[in-house]
């Protein structure tokens, strides 16, 4: 068994998110894509682009193929959330030179 220091930090950096509402951050849907399953629940399906997204990255490994879709959601999102990191860090950098 280990044990975790007492000083473990976690620091998150990105956010990403895949849902109804679309892939980008500034989604700007006229009408809300949800609608009342029937048990009285909101539910709504993927844009097409986001339905894409996860077609594609299932394709882009061969492991990918067998896992389930929550966890191919997941691995979008986290990559997502990379992204988003990665661009700050870039603008931070940018108007440091500036």
């Amino acid at each position: 068994m280990t044990s975790l220091a007492s000083d473990t930090v976690v620091i998150i950096r990105g956010r990403g998110r895949v849902s109804a509402l679309g892939l980008e951050a500034n989604w700007g849907a006229a009408a809300s894509p949800f609608s009342t399953h029937p048990a009285g629940l909101p539910v709504a399906a993927l844009p097409a682009e986001a339905e894409a997204a996860v077609a594609a990255l299932r394709q882009a490994h061969p492991a990918y193929r067998q896992l389930d879709r929550t966890v191919l959601l997941a691995m979008l999102a986290a990559r997502q959330a990379v992204a988003s990191y990665q661009c700050s860090v870039r603008a931070e950098r940018h108007s440091e030179r500036a």
